[in-house]
């Protein structure tokens, strides 16, 4: 019986199985502690697992919450909406953590050929926001992006 509960406590916190997600705090524009920073909780995405999953097959996201993918180096990370049920703006990052390219209100993809997006230089993060994020925040390329992991 309490493996039972312990399976269905699993589940029902952690749809990716009984290991708790990292989270943290990431701000945009300005320092954390500046009144004018734009701050949301991401979830963190730095394994191949987590990266490769991403937030599909999930219905939606809260207003003030993200996903950053964080990767072992720099490259061209490109991303694809397959298996998405809600649209997404998509955030890259340099190494020195200012942006460098966003694709805005990209909608879920339907077909079994869905379109890669992605910028011509590298990155080292990914952050993916609800669809309007960055407009809605005035972000853009060269914004700076604060956080720190634990």
């Amino acid at each position: 019986m309490r493996l039972k509960i312990l399976i269905v406590t699993c589940l029902l916190l952690f749809s990716s199985g009984c290991t708790q997600r990292q989270t943290t705090e990431l701000c945009l524009r300005a320092p954390k502690d500046s009144a004018d920073a734009i701050c949301i909780q991401v979830e963190i995405a730095d394994t191949p697992d987590a990266r490769e999953k991403g937030l599909s097959y999930r219905n939606s996201l809260k207003q003030d919450r993200g996903m950053l993918f964080v990767f072992s180096k720099e490259g061209k990370y490109g991303f694809w909406m397959k298996e998405m049920r809600f649209p997404l703006d998509i955030i890259w990052i340099d190494r020195n953590k200012t942006i460098i390219f966003i694709e805005e209100n990209l909608p879920p993809c339907k077909t079994s050929r869905c379109p890669s997006y992605g910028p011509d230089t590298n990155s080292l993060y990914v952050l993916e926001t609800n669809a309007n994020f960055a407009r809605e925040n005035n972000i853009t390329e060269g914004t700076r992006v604060y956080f720190e992991f634990s």
